[in-house]
Formats: structure tokens, C-alpha cells, sequence
């Protein structure tokens, strides 16, 4: 049975935004590249599927025993797209993910975005002001990885017990790097902590 607690995640070829951005993202991206045709997205869609079925109950079951939070939606629709990298809402993800521990730890990621920013328990904006208590004046891509990074941590050491798949995890960019060094210098299970302390409220 769905349930915002337990939401059914549909990954799902997005044609037409495929058909809206393509060319103006192929043109900045990759002149020189040709843009994957709708039966190569649609099969990429399928091998998401397959690669995230195994772990669907498992991460949101994960997601809310380590934090108590509860979606809003009973099913969230995952958008696959050409020349698109991942973003949390709407939910898109790019062609681009090879592997089963690639797809799974991206998607992860997205979806514990979609969780604090909407979620039964919180307005979402107060996260940026109360997590500036928590955590210092950040960059706000830095700020906004925190939660998720910690979260992350909880799901694939202590839940799912597969730690080396948050090697997929670790960028070179310097926001996403100092929010992956303040979860390991503070440890993610204090962050956990606060955050489920400012959840309460």
C-alpha cells in the first residue's frame, strides 16, 4: 500500500521535456555531440527502473527510520532527460548513470532533497534559516548538502550496510566538498541529531 511514508518513486522517460530543452542544451553542452534518441531514453529509463527496483523499499524505509519524516506525496515521479545532470523538484535525472550504485546513490541523494523541502513535518522555509543555527553561514550549495550528506552516511553505513557505495558520492567541486568534510569532521550521527531536534518543533 503507497503512503507519504512509503511513496512509490515512477521513473519515467520525460519526452516532452526532452522535446522542449534538448536542442538550446545539446547547442550550450555538447555542439559537437549528438542528443540520445527518444528509444535510447526510453531504454535508459527502463534500466533505471530495473537498477532501482531492489533497493526502492529498502532507502525509504531507510529515509524515515533514521529521521522520523514523512513525503507529502504518495508517489513521486522521477523525470529521465537528455543533457540534464540531477535536480530534486520537479525530480529530473540525466542519461547519464552507468551503474546500479551510480543510480541508486544520485536518486538517493534527489530524494532526501524532496524530503526536507517537503515533508509533513516542517514548512520548508524555515530550513535554510534554522540550518544556518546549526550548521554556521555557508555557501548555500554547501549548506543545503549537509542534511543530505549526513543522511546519506545513516542510509548506506548503518542501514543498507554498504558504505563503499557513498564513493559515488564524494565531488571535487568546493561547495559539495566542504559539506562532505564538515559531515566527517562533526559526524553525521550528531548532525542526525540536531536535525531531528529541529524537526520536534
Amino acid at each position: 500500500m503507497l503512503s507519504p511514508r512509503y511513496p512509490e518513486i515512477r521513473i519515467k522517460y520525460a519526452w516532452l521535456l526532452a522535446n522542449a530543452t534538448s536542442k538550446p542544451l545539446q547547442e550550450y553542452w555538447g555542439p559537437n555531440q549528438e542528443t540520445r534518441s527518444p528509444e535510447e531514453c526510453e531504454e535508459i529509463a527502463q534500466k533505471y527502473r530495473e537498477f532501482w527496483k531492489p533497493y526502492e523499499k529498502e532507502v525509504m524505509k531507510a529515509m524515515y527510520d533514521v529521521i522520523g519524516l514523512e513525503y507529502h506525496a504518495n508517489v513521486i515521479d522521477v523525470y529521465v532527460a537528455p543533457w540534464f545532470y540531477a535536480f530534486s523538484d520537479p525530480l529530473v535525472i540525466g542519461v547519464i548513470f552507468d551503474t546500479q550504485e551510480k543510480l541508486v546513490t544520485n536518486l538517493t541523494h534527489e530524494l532526501l532533497h524532496r524530503l526536507f523541502m517537503d515533508n509533513r513535518s516542517h514548512a520548508d522555509v524555515k530550513n535554510l534559516e534554522e540550518w544556518e543555527r546549526l550548521f554556521g553561514k555557508r555557501e548555500f550549495v554547501t549548506l543545503v548538502h549537509i542534511p543530505v550528506y549526513a543522511m546519506m552516511h545513516a542510509i548506506f553505513i548503518d542501514q543498507l550496510k554498504k558504505p563503499e557505495m557513498l564513493d559515488n558520492e564524494k565531488r571535487e567541486t568546493k561547495e559539495y566538498k566542504d559539506a562532505w568534510e564538515y559531515v566527517e569532521k562533526h559526524g553525521y550521527k550528531e548532525i542526525i541529531e540536531k536535525l531531528k531536534n529541529q524537526y520536534k518543533k
